[in-house]
C-alpha cells in the first residue's frame, strides 16, 4: 500500500485493496481470455479492437462472397475461377458485343489458359472473344492492351479469307479471324475479386497500467463510492470473461466454418465445375449411357442434374449438347421421376415429347437447345453427355 494514502479505518483500507485488485484481475482475466481468442491466429499480442474486427471479418468475406454469387447467378452469368462469364443469347458485330459486355461492367473475353479455352468449348457456340488486330494489321491485342502471346487458332488461322479485313477474333472449339461486322454470339468476363484480408495486421501492447490518483480523497468520504467500485468492477469482470470467452468459441467455430466453404469452391472450380445458383455442375466431355453417365456422376459425389426452375433450365441449355439429365420413368411408364425420388411437377418437354417414339424411351435429356422448352425422352441405353448436379451445403 502507498506510504502516503490517507488514514483510515480498516475497512476503508480493505476496500481500496479490493478495488485495486479487481481491477488487477480484470486485467488478467482479458489477457488471458483474449489471448485464447487470438491463439489460433497465431497472434502473440493482440490489439483488442483489432480483435474484435478480426472476429467477424471471416464471416463478413463469405458472406461478400456468396452475395456476389447469388447477384451474377440471378443475371445468368455462370463462374469459372477466377471469373464470372456471361454468354449471350442474341447475335451482334464485334464492337456492339464489345458496348454490351461494357455496360454490364465487364468486356470481352480474356483467354489466359488452356483450361479457360476448353470451359468454352461445351458451349458450341461462334463466340466473340476479345482479340483484335484493328490497329496494326497482324498484331492481335487483348482489350485491356496486352500483346497476345498464348493463343488457340485452328490451322490456318488467322488468314484474312479473301483479302478481307477480318480483324477480330471469334471462337468455338478453336479461334478463328471473321470481319468484324459479322453478327454472332458473344461472352463477356468480369473477374470479380472474392477473397479480401483475413489477417490482423497490427499488435500493440497487451499489459496497461492502472494510474491510481495520488492525491485520494480522505478515505472517510469515499467509502460508498469504494463499494460501488468493487461492484462495478465485479460485473465488468463477468462482462469481459463472458465476452471474451464467447469471442474466442466463435473465432475457432466460424473461422473454421468459413475455410471449409472457401476450399469447397476453390476445389470444385479448379476441377472443372461450373458454379450457377447454389449448386456446381460438371459438364463431361465423353459419352456414355444414362446407367454409366449416372453412375459418373455418383462417383464424383453427386447426381446427375435435378432441373427445379425456369433459371436452371436456361442455363443447362447455355451449353448447347444434349445431355443426360436426372430424370426417367423407368418404374412406371409415364411415370417420371427426378433420380432423388421426386415426382416431376415442372417441366420443359419439347413439343409432343415425352413420345417413346423407339419404344422404352425410358431416360431424360436436354436436347432441343435453340427452344425454352428443350426436354426430349431417349433411350438409355444411348450414348450421350450428361450434367452432373452437386448442391453447396
Amino acid at each position: 500500500m502507498d506510504k502516503n494514502l490517507p488514514d483510515a479505518s480498516a475497512t476503508n483500507r480493505k476496500l481500496v485493496v479490493l478495488g485495486l485488485g479487481l481491477l488487477c484481475i480484470l486485467q488478467a482475466a482479458l489477457n488471458i481470455s483474449l489471448r485464447l481468442a487470438l491463439y489460433s491466429s497465431g497472434a502473440r499480442t493482440p490489439d483488442y479492437e483489432a480483435v474484435t474486427k478480426n472476429l467477424t471479418e471471416e464471416a463478413k468475406m463469405l458472406r461478400r462472397k456468396l452475395e456476389i454469387f447469388d447477384h451474377y447467378t440471378r443475371k445468368q452469368w455462370v463462374y469459372f475461377q477466377p471469373s464470372f462469364y456471361y454468354i449471350s443469347s442474341e447475335k451482334k458485330s464485334w464492337r456492339d458485343s464489345r458496348d454490351d459486355c461494357l455496360q454490364k461492367g465487364a468486356d470481352l473475353v480474356i483467354i489466359n489458359s488452356k483450361e479457360e479455352q476448353d470451359f468454352f468449348r461445351v458451349f458450341e457456340k461462334f463466340m466473340w472473344i476479345g482479340l483484335t488486330d484493328n490497329e496494326t494489321e497482324g498484331m492481335w491485342k487483348w482489350v485491356d492492351g496486352t500483346l497476345l502471346t498464348k493463343s488457340f487458332w485452328r490451322r490456318g488461322q488467322p488468314n484474312s479469307f479473301l483479302f478481307q479485313n477480318e480483324d477480330c477474333a471469334a471462337m468455338t472449339d478453336l479461334w478463328i479471324d471473321l470481319p468484324c461486322g459479322n453478327q454472332n454470339f458473344w461472352t463477356c468476363e468480369k473477374t470479380v475479386s472474392l477473397y479480401g484480408r483475413s489477417a490482423l495486421t497490427s499488435v500493440c501492447k497487451t499489459h496497461s497500467e492502472v494510474n491510481m490518483d495520488k492525491n485520494l480523497p480522505d478515505a472517510s468520504a469515499t467509502n460508498r463510492k469504494l463499494v460501488v467500485l468493487g461492484l462495478g468492477l465485479l460485473c465488468i469482470l463477468q462482462a469481459a470473461l463472458n465476452i471474451s470467452l464467447r469471442l474466442a468459441l466463435y473465432s475457432s467455430d466460424e473461422k473454421e466454418g468459413d475455410q471449409l466453404k472457401r476450399n469447397t469452391f476453390d476445389h470444385y472450380t479448379q476441377e472443372g465445375w461450373v458454379y450457377f445458383r447454389s449448386s456446381f455442375y460438371f459438364i463431361s466431355s465423353e459419352k456414355k449411357s444414362w446407367p454409366a453417365s449416372r453412375g459418373d456422376c455418383l462417383q464424383k459425389g453427386a447426381d446427375l442434374v435435378i432441373i427445379n426452375s425456369k433459371e436452371e433450365n436456361e442455363f443447362t441449355r447455355q451449353f448447347r449438347q444434349l445431355l443426360w439429365i436426372g430424370l426417367n420413368d423407368n418404374e412406371t411408364e409415364g411415370t417420371w421421376k427426378w433420380v432423388d425420388g421426386t415426382l416431376l411437377n415442372t417441366s420443359y418437354w419439347h413439343p409432343g415429347e415425352p413420345n417413346s417414339i423407339n419404344s422404352d424411351e425410358d431416360c431424360g435429356m436436354t436436347m432441343f437447345n435453340e427452344d425454352k422448352y428443350n426436354w426430349n425422352d431417349g433411350q438409355c441405353n444411348t450414348l450421350h453427355f450428361w450434367i452432373c448436379e452437386k448442391m453447396l451445403a
